[in-house]
């Protein structure tokens, strides 16, 4: 159990506990003193066998969330699942079917999504295709491309990327026909920027990030002071 007041005025608390062999239970509650519109409470029943998975959620933020999913592993190679999501205040369904094949080093995965197109109501919706496939070249180098087509828009999408691992950084990159190209580099130390450049909309974004992990107290009395003979 492990509870958080931050100074903004947010309380998280979170609750995790094995109810049986392969079963979880975690209760996640996220609340805001000064935005009630923050707060959530969340519900989750996680099921684990020797080759299937299976969760059970339910969540409240100013509505009733309920989601069900289910992976079954058929053979060494390849794996199956499926997701479905429910929003009671307006009735929507999201829901979603995939699959993913390994040989080697290469991996392609598969998957059908439907949810509905809000821009022209609920009732509307959208139906959407992806496929995804992955190349892990060296220890250090994996490529990958990715294929979406959505419809009744007809619209699609091709992406290319890579990442690039060294003995203390990672380096990733990301092209797409969309004219965007993005990059972020980071530093397994806690430093880290990033770049996205989207040439057809003339939009130009950049950031860094940097992380600051104070040192235990007793960290330097273990250490001890240099001595010499």
């Amino acid at each position: 159990m492990v509870g958080r007041l931050g100074m903004d005025g947010g309380v998280n608390a979170r609750l995790m506990k094995k109810l049986f062999k392969g079963t979880d239970l975690k209760i996640n509650a996220n609340s805001n003193l000064h935005d009630p519109q923050r707060n959530m409470y969340e519900f989750t029943v996680d099921q684990q066998g020797d080759d299937w998975a299976a969760s059970a959620k339910l969540a409240y933020q100013g509505t009733w969330i309920s989601n069900v999913s289910f992976a079954q592993e058929v053979t060494n190679n390849l794996s199956l699942g499926g997701e479905l999501t429910h929003v009671a205040v307006n009735g929507v369904s999201i829901g979603g079917l995939g699959a993913r094949y390994v040989w080697g080093p290469n991996y392609l995965s598969f998957a059908l999504g439907r949810q509905p197109d809000f821009k022209q109501g609920p009732q509307a919706n959208v139906h959407s295709a992806k496929m995804q496939y992955v190349r892990k070249v060296s220890d250090r180098l994996a490529i990958g491309s990715e294929f979406e087509y959505s419809q009744p828009e007809h619209e699609s999408q091709l992406r290319l990327g890579y990442e690039y691992t060294f003995r203390h950084a990672r380096v990733q990159g990301l092209l797409d026909t969309c004219g965007k190209v993005s990059c972020f580099v980071q530093d397994f130390m806690g430093f880290g920027i990033s770049g996205m450049v989207d040439f057809v909309k003339g939009d130009y974004r950049f950031g860094f990030m940097m992380h600051m992990v104070p040192q235990p107290e007793d960290a330097g009395a273990a250490g001890g002071a240099p001595t010499t003979a």
